[in-house]
């Protein structure tokens, strides 16, 4: 998924500053940073204890670097909600399976796009949560307690109504042009299928013990599994 995820932000020769939204502990944008010809990669995360282990993980890994291989990768502590980078200051961004948790999707890629230089590119690789008609049994608990719950985006009419505008129509409607939406649900399945077998009967135990709160990943892996689901790979260009 990292080199589909690579060649999907087209990243050019020449430098580039591009921003992992949402970075867990680094593990992505270190490989994007390997693969990079220089310039700077911002890998940014809300959690203090994942930005402690993504700066641990980048130390380790670009000690073994040489400086003439080596692209930056600044970690840092930030809310995608509010970016605390300049206007038209960078030419890529992506998320993998982080913007589940944007309390206001409109708002996120809203700052996406005003940090993003013209010609700018994003990929979005997420679960989709934003488009289809019908509501999937116990995704309520999901966007509850995955901080979703409160997205006008992907809640109310829009999504009862089943528009499927998805990601690719927020993306339009914050002013980003070139949207294109791939489906790799396929990709996914596998990986997915193994997680539910291992995390079937520890999910009973959560649900049974109404533990939802303290293990929402447990539980969205077998609620995910369980009902119709899409894996997307969105990308879009400002225009």
């Amino acid at each position: 998924m990292e080199d589909k995820l690579f060649t999907s932000l087209k990243l050019r020769e020449e430098e580039e500053i591009v921003l992992d939204a949402g970075c867990g502990d680094a593990s992505v944008a270190i490989y994007l940073a390997g693969k990079m010809k220089g310039g700077r990669l911002h890998a940014m995360d809300v959690l203090e204890g994942q930005v402690s282990a993504a700066r641990k993980r980048v130390t380790e890994e670009m000690l073994k670097k040489n400086d003439e291989e080596r692209t930056e990768v600044i970690v840092r502590q930030g809310d995608y909600h509010q970016l605390p980078f300049e206007d038209s200051s960078l030419t890529a961004i992506y998320t993998i399976e982080t913007l589940v948790h944007a309390t206001d999707l409109k708002r996120v890629l809203g700052e996406f796009y005003r940090v993003l230089r013209p010609g700018g590119r994003v990929a979005l690789y997420e679960y989709d949560h934003w488009s289809g008609s019908r509501e999937a049994e116990g995704m309520d608990k999901v966007r509850l307690y995955g901080a979703i719950s409160g997205n006008e985006a992907i809640s109310g009419n829009d999504r009862k109504n089943g528009d499927g505008q998805g990601l690719g129509g927020m993306l339009g409607k914050v002013g980003f042009v070139e949207i294109q939406e791939e489906d790799i649900t396929a990709n996914v399945k596998p990986l997915l299928r193994f997680f539910c077998y291992c995390l079937y009967l520890p999910y009973l135990l959560v649900v049974g013990l109404g533990l939802e709160h303290f293990f929402i990943n447990t539980v969205a892996v077998v609620v995910n599994y369980r009902n119709p689901w899409r894996y997307v790979a969105v990308t879009a260009v400002k225009g």
